[in-house]
C-alpha cells in the first residue's frame, strides 16, 4: 500500500456581473446581456484571481468579419477586470499571463487573425500559466451575473508511482538506479483561441536536448532529476513523449511513452489543461534510443487523466 497525492488541474472563472445569459464557445448559441463598462469577477476555486498582465480583445459580431473594434491591457486585481465595448454582439478575449507586447495589429485586427497567435512553451510558468477565455455577449443593461471560463494551454504530466518487478527474467535482482524523467517530442508553441495545435518548430525532438534546456524560463516545467513524483508541462501534441531514463548493471536504459496513445489509445488527441498522472511498472530492460517507444511488454502502466485541480490524497494498492 502506498500513500498518493492526486492532483488536478484548475480552471479560472471569471464571472461577469451585470448580465443576463450565458453562451460560451462551444456551448448554448444564445448570447449574454451585458451592459457597458461591467467587471468581470475572476476567481480560481474559491480565491480571487489576479494577473498583472491581462489583455482583453473585443471583436463586432455584427461584422461578418470579426473585426476587431478595441484592445487594451489591465491588470486584475482582487478578481476584478473591467470590460468596456460599444452597443451590439459583441466577443470578448482575455488573454492572461503571455507577453502581448511583440504583437502587431495584423495578429488581432480579427478574430480569424488572433487564431494564428501563440504561446511560447520557453516563456511559460507552471505557477501562472498562460490562461485563455472567451465570450459572446451583447451589450444590455440587465443584472444577472455570468461567467467566462480562463483555461490553461498547459499539460501536465505527472509521475505518480515508480517501481520495478523484473519477474523471472535473469536480471531480475538487478537495481534500476539513478532514474529521472523528461519529456520528448514538444510542441515549441501553442495557439490561444484553439487554432492548428501543429507546430513547426519541435522541442527535445526524439531525444533530450540539454542546450535547449537551459533556454527555458523554468528547466523543471519538462525535466525532473527523479522520476517518481516528477511532475512535467507541455502543450498538447502530436507525438509528445515522457521518458524515463535509468541505469541498469551500468548501461542505461530509455522507456518513451507516447503520451497521447496511453491516454487515449491514438496519437494528436491530449488536450489543453488535462492532467495526466502516470503509475508505472517496470517490467523488463527498456530500450538503448530514447527516439523508440518503450516495448508494451517492458512496462504496465495506470494512466488516470483529468482536469488539474488539487484534490485530497488517498491510499490505492498498485
Amino acid at each position: 500500500m502506498r500513500h498518493f497525492p492526486t492532483f488536478f488541474f484548475s480552471c479560472v472563472a471569471v464571472q461577469l456581473v451585470i448580465a443576463s445569459s450565458c453562451s460560451h464557445k462551444g456551448m448554448s448559441p444564445e448570447p449574454d446581456f451585458c451592459s457597458r463598462d461591467s467587471v468581470l469577477i475572476c476567481r480560481s476555486g474559491a480565491s480571487p484571481f489576479n494577473s498583472d498582465n491581462a489583455e482583453v480583445f473585443i471583436y463586432d459580431r455584427e461584422d461578418e468579419a470579426l473585426r476587431l473594434e478595441s484592445f487594451y491591457s489591465a491588470q486584475i486585481k482582487n478578481g476584478k477586470l473591467a470590460l468596456c465595448s460599444r452597443s451590439g454582439r459583441k466577443r470578448a478575449v482575455v488573454i492572461a499571463n503571455m507577453d502581448c507586447s511583440e504583437l502587431q495589429f495584423e495578429h488581432f485586427s480579427s478574430y480569424s487573425a488572433l487564431d494564428k497567435v501563440r504561446a511560447e512553451l520557453m516563456e511559460e510558468d507552471p505557477s501562472e500559466p498562460v490562461l485563455v477565455g472567451e465570450i459572446d455577449f451583447v451589450d444590455g443593461a440587465a443584472d444577472i451575473g455570468c461567467s467566462i471560463v480562463m483555461a490553461p494551454l498547459l499539460c501536465r504530466v505527472e509521475i505518480r508511482f515508480l517501481d520495478i518487478d523484473f519477474g523471472e527474467q535473469c536480471y531480475k535482482d538487478a537495481v534500476f538506479e539513478n532514474p529521472r524523467a523528461y519529456l520528448t517530442c514538444l510542441n515549441a508553441s501553442f495557439p490561444v483561441c484553439g487554432g492548428n495545435m501543429t507546430c513547426n518548430e519541435t522541442l527535445n525532438d526524439g531525444a533530450f536536448d540539454w542546450f535547449t534546456l537551459k533556454n527555458f524560463r523554468h528547466p523543471d516545467m519538462v525535466y525532473s532529476r527523479t522520476a517518481e513524483g516528477a511532475v512535467l508541462y507541455c502543450y498538447p501534441g502530436t507525438d509528445s513523449r515522457l521518458v524515463i531514463e535509468g541505469e541498469i548493471d551500468g548501461n542505461t536504459y530509455y522507456y518513451a511513452m507516447d503520451i497521447s496513445q496511453w491516454a487515449y489509445g491514438e496519437k494528436g488527441k491530449m488536450k489543453a489543461g488535462e492532467n495526466y498522472v502516470f503509475d508505472i511498472l517496470l517490467k523488463r530492460k527498456g530500450t538503448t534510443d530514447p527516439a523508440i517507444c518503450a516495448d508494451p511488454a517492458s512496462i504496465k502502466i495506470k494512466l488516470v487523466r483529468n482536469p488539474w485541480i488539487e484534490k485530497e490524497d488517498y491510499d490505492e494498492e498498485f
